[in-house]
């Protein structure tokens, strides 16, 4: 058990529920803890106390509060008066009057709201995004965004808070994992693709042919700096915030045997939602899917043909894995791995379809035509 004298009452916090274990709400424990957590030494010794004893840890100190209260609820932490606390009413007067002014001071300074809708670029709802309301004395909240792009924060105090979502602390670089690519790591970061990609650092990758969203596991992306949404609102308001970054557009071609399919009903069905549409001319379509996406279904009802799309897992067309890939999407590839033989005799293949020098090799001119049939 540890104490804490703020100069208006004495208090305690530990295990075991004491006699005299204070009843308040949730607003006043989180007062007598946010003050104590303030002044020192009692902050290092509760911060201390709740890391070590209860084996509970947290990087910020509402996140702090937030795992104590539920230990409170829980009853595996009590927080009581102490006894050398008098009033002429007994120890029970003496908790409310060292209440009193807590709820005093909740009723003045913690009665004010802030609702925040957060949307992307065409309107729709942001959900699950990252956010940190900084407040007008200092407190911090985090949290994501809910079903409907939302966030609503409820009793605090009145004024403008700072709002922020998709923050990158400071430059990254490291190494691209299989199903990342630049819109990925757009969405992670909140830095728009378009930063990302024009960055001086990531000149390297475009020199050797890159594209934004088909790179190679290994290769080093750097993400900048950039605080895409860093905004002053005013609390008792509802606000409406647009971020990017958080769509990317998947490019797809249907075909069969080499041929465009157009006009062809297709419907692609993710966790978030379903599109629906239908190829043009070229048999070709386009459709808005969540950045971090990582796989979707495309279904063709009128063939009835379903398939998996794993988004972000091409490799570059310039790379045997790349161009395999690219073949079997385009029907000429049987299976998802073959050995050399078997390359060799799918690329002599396309190359005859290509009218090209049936070399067997990915050559430059190889690679050009599959980029030009397959579309990247």
């Amino acid at each position: 058990m540890i104490r804490f004298d703020d100069g208006i009452s004495s208090w305690s916090l530990g295990t075991h529920p004491p006699e005299d274990e204070v009843t308040l709400s949730e607003r006043e424990i989180r007062r007598v803890l946010a003050r104590w957590l303030t002044v020192e030494p009692w902050g290092t010794q509760l911060r201390s106390f709740i890391e070590q004893e209860i084996r509970v840890e947290a990087r910020t100190n509402d996140a702090l509060l937030d795992r104590v209260y539920v230990l409170l609820g829980a009853r595996r932490l009590a927080l009581s008066l102490d006894e050398r606390v008098h009033s002429s009413g007994g120890t029970e007067a003496a908790i409310e009057q060292a209440a009193e002014p807590l709820r005093a001071m909740t009723r003045e300074d913690d009665e004010h709201w802030i609702h925040v809708i957060v949307v992307d670029q065409d309107d729709r709802p942001a959900v699950g995004v990252g956010y940190r309301l900084e407040l007008t004395d200092g407190r911090v909240r985090t949290g994501r965004t809910n079903a409907e792009g939302a966030v609503h924060v409820d009793e605090i105090p009145a004024g403008s808070c700072r709002f922020s979502a998709y923050v990158e602390p400071s430059p990254t670089k490291r190494p691209v994992r299989q199903g990342e690519c630049v819109s990925t790591m757009a969405s992670r970061s909140g830095v728009p693709w378009r930063t990302i990609w024009d960055a001086p650092e990531n000149e390297p990758l475009r020199a050797a042919g890159r594209e934004p969203n088909v790179l190679l596991p290994g290769d080093e992306l750097h993400v900048p700096r950039h605080e895409l949404a860093d905004l002053s609102l005013a609390t008792d308001r509802q606000h409406r915030v647009v971020v990017e970054g958080l769509t990317a557009t998947v490019h797809i071609k249907l075909v069969a045997s080499l041929e465009p399919l157009p006009d062809e009903p297709w419907t692609i069905e993710h966790p978030s939602g379903t599109l629906e549409g239908r190829s043009d001319g070229e048999g070709k379509l386009e459709a808005k899917l969540p950045a971090l996406l990582e796989r979707a279904t495309l279904l063709l009802p009128a063939r009835r043909q379903r398939y998996t799309l794993l988004l972000g897992a091409l490799n570059p067309i310039s790379t045997p894995s790349g161009a395999w890939a690219r073949l079997r999407n385009l029907g000429i590839a049987a299976h998802d791995r073959a050995d050399e033989q078997q390359h060799a005799e799918t690329l002599r293949e396309f190359q005859r379809s290509q009218e090209l020098d049936e070399s067997a090799e990915l050559d430059d001119a190889t690679i050009e035509a599959l980029r030009a049939e397959y579309g990247i």
